[in-house]
């Protein structure tokens, strides 16, 4: 029986076409965080022709049947630059610019080999909130600045599925994301990912 290798949260690549970005760098992540799909169950209480107790019927039946797909926002986090992809991306949705902004991507869970193992593809992102952390004079850390996405459907591809993603509004939206262990990538508009 083939030994499967346990993959380690700090090798990862996400892949995302960022609004306005044309440079790697402008694209690598610290952290990507909220990937969770849940399905509630809904309770569904039916009086049947059963015998109930003494009475001839009335016996109450209760079944648990599955409701709507629950996807939860993703977070990106990223050292702060003179990019401003981030804040250009969340100002379209301001601007009532976002169901032509929203946007497909993929995180990828490398094994130490740098092979995706475990892939997840979001589809129809866009962002909810910006912010950056706070400023201080006695502090040595970064500015970190933070993009929360709305996601409307998430899938975890088998090995042997291969999509094809491209931009599907302009050549400006053609940054790629990446983080696995200091070593970032980049991938222009119309590129093809094969799992």
């Amino acid at each position: 029986m083939e030994q499967l290798e346990k993959l380690v949260a700090c090798r990862f690549y996400v892949d995302l076409k960022l609004v306005g970005s044309s440079e790697s760098t402008d694209a690598t992540f610290l952290e990507c965080k909220g990937i969770k799909i849940a399905q509630p169950a809904i309770k569904v209480t039916e009086v049947c022709g059963d015998r109930w107790g003494s009475a001839p019927y009335g016996r109450v039946e209760e079944t648990k049947i599955p409701g709507n797909l629950n996807v939860s926002d993703i977070v990106l986090r990223r050292c702060i630059s003179a990019s401003d992809a981030f804040a250009e991306w969340f100002q379209s949705t301001q601007d009532w610019r976002w169901r032509n902004n929203r946007r497909d991507g993929y995180l990828k869970i490398m094994n130490q080999d740098g092979q995706p193992q475990a892939v997840f593809y979001f589809q129809r992102a866009w962002p909810t909130e910006f912010s950056i952390t706070d400023a201080s004079a006695k502090s040595t850390d970064f500015v970190i600045e933070e993009l929360k996405l709305a996601v409307e459907d998430l899938i975890r591809l088998q090995k042997t599925t291969s999509l094809s993603y491209s931009a599907s509004a302009t050549a400006s939206f053609s940054a790629s994301a990446s983080m696995s262990m200091g070593v970032s990538a980049s991938a222009s508009a119309g590129a093809s990912f094969s799992i």
